[in-house]
């Protein structure tokens, strides 16, 4: 009996999206707010100038559906990019390798390149990191994509940045990737 493939990673893998997003002051020793909505069980700090904004558009995907996304950011081409997904299974400590087997099949299929995810820890849980990624669009687009599993639940964090803004959201994938909570 063979197993049904993306068992555990049912996830939409929204490498490019664009959002309408709008606003950016940027600069040193940046204040911050907390991310928090009740469509997702996690929160996370990022730069108090990035701006919230509707997902509008997904150029490349593969799993399943996101029962939630949204968007922060500088612009459309600059943001993190939030999704959650529903899995049908859990992923547990057991079964973890299985998961990340799956993940990196998934990540490898949508960049045309073979990847494999780092195993990490975000928040206390499982998670999964794929730093620079090269994307397009937009234009010379890069993607750090990370990816948390709480139980029978996804998180992905798509961090997508153009040369321009690379370094300011670097800076802020790190700062949500470091206070990432589960709520």
């Amino acid at each position: 009996m063979t197993r049904a493939r993306h068992l555990f990673v049912l996830a939409v893998l929204a490498l490019t999206m664009a959002a309408c997003i709008g606003g950016n002051s940027g600069g040193e020793d940046q204040a911050t707010i907390t991310f928090e909505d009740d469509r997702f069980g996690i929160t996370f700090d990022y730069p108090d100038d990035f701006r919230l904004g509707e997902v509008t558009d997904v150029v490349r995907t593969a799993g399943g559906s996101a029962t939630a996304n949204q968007g922060i950011g500088i612009d459309d081409d600059n943001a993190i990019f939030l999704s959650r997904y529903d899995l049908a299974a859990e992923v547990t400590e057991d079964n973890v390798d299985d998961a990340g087997a799956e993940l990196d099949g998934v990540v490898s299929e949508l960049v045309d390149a073979d990847v494999t995810g780092q195993r990490t820890k975000v928040g206390g849980l499982i998670a999964f990191r794929y730093p620079d990624l090269a994307v397009t669009p937009p234009v010379d687009g890069e993607s750090d994509l990370t990816f948390v599993f709480d139980g029978d639940v996804q998180y992905q964090l798509n961090c997508q940045s153009t040369p321009t803004h690379r370094d300011r959201m670097d800076e802020a994938c790190e700062l949500a990737v470091e206070t990432l909570e589960a709520t």
